[in-house]
This record gives C-alpha cells, sequence and structure tokens, in this order.
C-alpha cells in the first residue's frame, strides 16, 4: 500500500470542492473571480441603484435628468460619478490602467499614415461632440442642458471604466466578449430598476431584455472603436454624443 498510484487511488475525487483543497490554486483562482465579478457588480449598483432607491425610499421626483430639481440632482448625478471615481482609483492602485489615450493608439498602430487616420478620427468625433454640446447650450434652456451634459459625462464614465476597465479583467484570458455583456447587462439593469420604481409598469423581464439589447449595441459600438481608432476617448465621446446629445433631446 506504499505504491503512490495505490495511495492515489484511495483517496476518491469528490467533486470540485475536494479538488480545490487538493490544488490551492484552483481555490485561489475561484476566489480571485468572484472577487472581481463582486466589484464590478457593487460598482453597477452603485451606478444604477442609487437614484431608482431614493425614487422609492426618498420621495426623489420622478423626471428626466434635466429637470431634476438641484437639491436632488446632485444625488443622481453623485451615484455614476463615485462609481466611476472608485473604478479608476482601483485600476489606478493596481497598476491596471492602460495609460494615455493617446499612447493606446500609438502603441496599436502599424504605420506613421494608420497612426495619423486614428488621430483624425478621434478628434472628429470629440469635435462633433463638443461642437452639440456648445449648440445644445446656445439652443437652452441652460439650466436642464447642463444638467444633461453633466450626469452625461459622468454616466459614460462609469460605464466605460466599470465595464471596460475592472469588466475586461474579471476572467484571466481578457475575452473581448465580457465588456460587452457587462455593459449590456448593467443597461439592462437601469432600465428595469427604474421601470420597478413605477407601480404601473407590467413585463419587467421584457424592459430588462430590451435594456440589455440596447447595452449590447452600444457596448459592441464601444468596443469596436476601442479597437480602431483606439483608446477610450472616441468610445466615450461617441456613447455621450448618441445617448445624451441626440436620444436625450428626442425624449
Amino acid at each position: 500500500m506504499t505504491d503512490p498510484e495505490l495511495r492515489e487511488t484511495a483517496i476518491p475525487e469528490r467533486g470540485g470542492r475536494f479538488r480545490a483543497i487538493r490544488e490551492p490554486s484552483l481555490h485561489s483562482d475561484g476566489l480571485s473571480l468572484f472577487r472581481r465579478s463582486y466589484r464590478w457588480l457593487n460598482l453597477t449598483l452603485v451606478q444604477q441603484g442609487v437614484w431608482p432607491l431614493l425614487l422609492v425610499t426618498a420621495g426623489a421626483p420622478a423626471t428626466t435628468v434635466g429637470l431634476t430639481p438641484l437639491p436632488w440632482f446632485w444625488a443622481r448625478l453623485a451615484a455614476p460619478l463615485l462609481a466611476a471615481l472608485f473604478a479608476l482609483a482601483y485600476l489606478s492602485h493596481q497598476g491596471n490602467l492602460a495609460g494615455s489615450d493617446r499612447a493606446q493608439r500609438t502603441a496599436a498602430a502599424r504605420s506613421e499614415r494608420d497612426r495619423m487616420l486614428r488621430e483624425q478620427m478621434v478628434i472628429l468625433i470629440v469635435g462633433v461632440a463638443v461642437a452639440v454640446s456648445i449648440m445644445r447650450l446656445i439652443a437652452g434652456p441652460q439650466d436642464a442642458v447642463l444638467k444633461l451634459i453633466a450626469f452625461g459625462i459622468a454616466d459614460v464614465a462609469a460605464y466605460q471604466a466599470i465595464n471596460f476597465g475592472l469588466g475586461s479583467r474579471i476572467l484571466p484570458a481578457g475575452d473581448a466578449w465580457v465588456p460587452v455583456v457587462l455593459f449590456g447587462l448593467s443597461w439592462g439593469l437601469h432600465d428595469l430598476f427604474l421601470a420597478a420604481t413605477s407601480p404601473a409598469t407590467q413585463g419587467l423581464p421584457l424592459v430588462f431584455a430590451g435594456g440589455a439589447t440596447i447595452g449590447l449595441a452600444f457596448g459592441a459600438l464601444s468596443w469596436g472603436l476601442r479597437q480602431w481608432p483606439g483608446g477610450y476617448l472616441a468610445a466615450s465621446a461617441a456613447q455621450y454624443l448618441i445617448v445624451y446629445l441626440v436620444l436625450g433631446f428626442l425624449r
């Protein structure tokens, strides 16, 4: 009974838990995966859940962002702003910040011509977003537009930092589909939480599915712009432009 093979067969395998005990690395990897997922969930709930919670528990006004009165607007703005800052602070502390926006494009460029094209595309997207913001401010009402712009910037920063910053690191392999799926889940939770604050709302699963579908589309758009022209400015500016400067004024 001293033969190593006999000793090994004398200890039966009893599922993944026993295997994790025998192989500490598996247990450690699983714990790290849980922590990264839990961190994403916590910050997503801060971003998406604080304002609906205030609607239900504190009697906050159920209005659009631009029409939210100032005492409540600061609370509405604080949720995505703090979520984004916490995400960026964690990434900085772990040394996982990807570097400057321009440095990412320079590293990805295959030639000088490619680099110049990337830079011009980013300037175009960001320039259009800035120009439309100024036009919206001139058209007014300025108070409502300023609120929408401030909230839009904070919300977009939270989406990008949480899902593409933290979310892309949940799986060690760094699969490209992970932040896109998380983007969709976050958007779906946003629509679900807001719909749940209204007692007249029905079909909450459909609300979540619809929101998740829209989120997947914007997540895929962000992923594509992060590949070309590269960096985070183009993806953030495009989301801000479409969601808050175009769709935000069509509601």
